[in-house]
């Protein structure tokens, strides 16, 4: 993590930064190779290459969750000692609800404030001439809620109430701030689908595949990672055991587990038509790696799964019997937003580590892409509002008013 010293280090606030896929993609391009069927465009945005984008062998690709497992909380206030008040506030306004405020309480020029909202957690500076604890509420009450939107008639009824700091606060604000969704991952689950041929709109054949090609066997093993042993695996397993075949796809990237969900490798029961016990396990991945033979144009509305969110397409290109580059393309559902790295025109890249580097950290951060939207965020911002209301309860009561 990057040191928090600065003006600029230490602010944040959520959603600051997103930004639309029509600055990243050519919208109106028809330059998809090939790989996927026409999609809604209402539902789907297909990332199919953009002209602007270059990639060389030695791009180092940026994965999105670098500051993984760090409490800004835990390393802004409590490693370093800083003194700090906590208040709780709590407006009957169903937008605002409760939020938590930790303020520096040492004299600087400038000090630092956190507000920890069900939306998430904002980070900034105060100025030093606020020291009443009205001011200082009022103050973060407008940076969190309406940036510089600030009107004194815009307030709703508040109370508020200083809590008496413990060890046991301190670590329930640390395992809040951990617990959003941007700062938790250390292990991914992804899944993979093989199409051969002519099964491109076929999800029936597709996750009936109880094998692929030798192509689809050496991506696998030298671009995703190695076969593993699931009996006695003592490491990540996504969700797998030995009911669920024997061996599976397994990497460390950059200090990240990925256990995939490799259909093809998954068990196959013939009187199972709809193959439910592998679409128990893919049709609950966000992010969904499918490898299709030359030919077997990618359809995004086959699967009926509502969980599964980006399909990023692997298409080899073959000389001589030998993958020699793999063409790229990702559907992403229209709610994700925008994600790095970003597929090049051309979209092809040779094959070798510099593709697995791309590709693994394409699901990565396109996992976290995904839950930043709609469909995940609302169920993180339940979780946070949950949190908070205990806290309010149980550590605090609230008698002020603003």
């Amino acid at each position: 993590m990057k040191k928090l010293g600065s003006m600029e280090e230490w602010e944040y606030s959520p959603g600051k930064d997103e930004k639309a896929w029509v600055e990243f993609i050519d919208l109106n391009a028809n330059h998809n190779e090939g790989m996927i069927r026409w999609a809604d465009p209402i539902k789907w945005v297909c990332e199919t290459g953009r002209p602007e984008t270059k990639i060389s062998e030695d791009d180092v690709f940026t994965l999105d969750d670098e500051d993984c497992g760090i409490s800004y909380y835990e390393e802004g206030f409590i490693s370093c000692g800083l003194d700090h008040n906590l208040f709780v506030i709590s407006a009957k306004d169903p937008d605002v609800g409760t939020f938590i405020i930790a303020v520096q309480s040492t004299l600087a020029n400038k000090r630092k404030a956190m507000v920890f909202r069900n939306k998430g957690t904002y980070r900034f500076w105060i100025p030093a001439e606020l020291m009443r604890e009205r001011d200082i509420i009022c103050f973060c009450y407008r940076k969190s809620f309406f940036e510089n939107k600030f009107r004194r008639s815009k307030f709703p009824k508040m109370k508020y109430g200083l809590v008496n700091a413990t060890p046991r606060i301190y670590e329930q604000l640390i395992d809040y701030d951990k617990s959003e969704v941007f700062h938790s991952h250390k292990t991914y689950k992804f899944g993979i689908l093989y199409i051969a041929e002519g099964q491109g709109d076929n999800e029936q054949a597709i996750y009936s595949n109880q094998g692929g090609s030798q192509y689809y066997d050496e991506f696998l093993r030298t671009i995703l990672g190695q076969e593993v042993q699931i009996d006695g695996w003592d490491k990540f397993l996504g969700g797998l055991s030995t009911e669920t075949g024997d061996t599976s796809i397994y990497t460390n990237f950059r200090d990240r587990e990925i256990m995939y969900h490799v259909a093809t490798m998954l068990p196959f029961d013939e009187d199972d038509e709809e193959c439910v016990d592998r679409k128990r396990h893919l049709g609950n991945d966000i992010v969904i790696i499918v490898f299709q033979e030359p030919g077997a144009k990618f359809d995004c509305d086959v699967f009926t799964t509502q969980f599964s969110q980006i399909y990023i397409v692997v298409e080899p290109v073959i000389d001589n019997n030998e993958i020699v580059a793999c063409k790229i393309a990702c559907a992403n559902k229209a709610i994700v937003p925008p994600y790095s790295p970003f597929i090049p025109y051309p979209p092809t890249l040779p094959y070798g580590e510099n593709l697995r580097n791309f590709i693994i950290t394409k699901a990565i951060n396109a996992e976290r892409a995904a839950m930043r939207a709609y469909t995940f965020g609302e169920k993180n911002k339940r979780t946070r509002l949950i949190l908070l209301e205990d806290f309010k309860t149980t550590w605090t009561k609230l008698k002020k008013k603003i």
